[in-house]
This record gives C-alpha cells, structure tokens and sequence, in this order.
C-alpha cells in the first residue's frame, strides 16, 4: 500500500520530530516565569505566619534594608502593641512586576489614647521592600475592650 504512494508523499508519513534543545529551552523558561509569580507570594506568606505569631524579629528579618525594620522597635516602645496584616488582592501591575502587596495595620496607645496606622509593604522574591507608613490616626479602636468587659462580670 505505501508503495503505491507518490514519492513525495511518504514524507507526509514521518512521525513528528523535535528538539531536546528546544524542549529543554522551553521548560526552563516556564519554570522561571512561574518562579517569578510564585515567590513573592510565598515570601508574603512567611512575614504573615511570622506576625501572626508574633515573632517581631522574624518579621523584621524579610526586610531587605534594615533601615525599614519597625515592628520589633515599635513592640518595644509602643503600650498595647497590635499587628494584624492580610494579602492585598493580586493585581496584574503586581504580577508584571513579580510582588505581592500586603497590608500591615498597627494599633497602639499612645498619648493617653488609642492610634492606629497601616503600612503597605510589596514583597518580593528577594524579601520586602520598604513600607509606606500612612500617618497615625488616633482613638480608632478600643485595643483591650475584651479585657475590660471581662473585668466587668467578675
């Protein structure tokens, strides 16, 4: 049957070459494009676990200058010291740039009152960039309103 075909149709019959090389390109270059989105998200995800267990230094330690380290120095010399922090939503300005952006809200007493502020910190795959700390807000939340209530029924 394949004799009968023309001579320039038994190319057609070949089965579908390719290049190790190509394959090899092309798999590294995935790996590093998922490298570059993956990363920050896992570098966020550690400074998260780390103030959610409240290991200041930890959290500290992701900053890549050490001129923005805050949360350990505040710990210390802030009354009623509160950190909370959550993941900002992805964005594609934050994917095209490989960072992920997260929100650190800090309460506090300070002026025999209560203050607050937030500070937005990019993470990168190298560790995190420098926050930008909004100005204190003050008497935004009662921070031991669980204490007082306690003592109350006692």
């Amino acid at each position: 049957m394949i004799a009968d075909l023309p001579s320039n149709a038994s190319g057609l019959l070949r089965r579908p070459r390719f290049s190790l090389r190509a394959l090899f390109v092309v798999t590294t270059a995935v790996a590093v494009i998922c490298t570059y989105i993956v990363l920050p998200s896992i570098t966020a995800n550690r400074f998260l676990a780390a103030i959610a267990d409240k290991n200041f230094v930890t959290a500290d330690s992701f900053f890549r200058n050490p001129s923005d380290k805050f949360l350990e120095e505040w710990a210390d010399k802030k009354w009623a010291f509160q950190v909370t922090a959550d993941l900002a939503p992805w964005s594609f300005g934050q994917i095209f740039c490989g960072q992920r952006e997260v929100v650190v809200r800090v309460d506090f007493f300070e002026f025999d009152q209560n203050a607050s502020c937030t500070a937005n910190v990019a993470a990168g795959s190298l560790g995190l960039g420098p926050p930008t700390v909004s100005p204190v807000s003050y008497g935004s939340k009662l921070i031991d309103a669980a204490d007082r209530t306690t003592n109350l029924r006692k």
